[in-house]
């Protein structure tokens, strides 16, 4: 199995996104070099823009949406500030669509 292979890292980064590189071999190398030495400045007030506009849209799977959420937390973390795994699990409930209200409310609640 490719992912054993992988470190956990890199695993990480490929989480959610398998239907985003499927047959797209030199994409995906590019993305792990993106991911590992980014080309762009990435700033806080950047950062927490995007962090705090998360949603899931209409077609994405939870997977890629749970992604970008912790993609976005690593972002964030090069600029100085950690997101807690709660904040980026309360992020990721408040920022789904309306077919995990239930699921969502069941969280809450207990």
């Amino acid at each position: 199995m490719i992912h054993n292979s992988l470190s956990s890292a890199t695993a990480d980064v490929l989480v959610g996104r398998s239907e985003e590189f499927a047959g797209k071999g030199l994409e995906l190398l590019q993305a792990l070099y993106d991911e590992f030495q980014p080309s762009d400045i990435v700033t806080l007030p950047t950062v927490f823009s995007d962090w705090s506009s998360l949603r899931q849209s209409g077609t994405e799977k939870a997977t890629a949406y749970a992604g970008r959420v912790r993609k976005t937390a690593q972002l964030s973390l090069r600029c100085g500030q950690a997101y807690t795994e709660a904040s980026q699990i309360l992020t990721f409930l408040h920022g789904l669509t309306s077919n995990f209200d239930s699921f969502s409310r069941d969280y809450f609640s207990g």
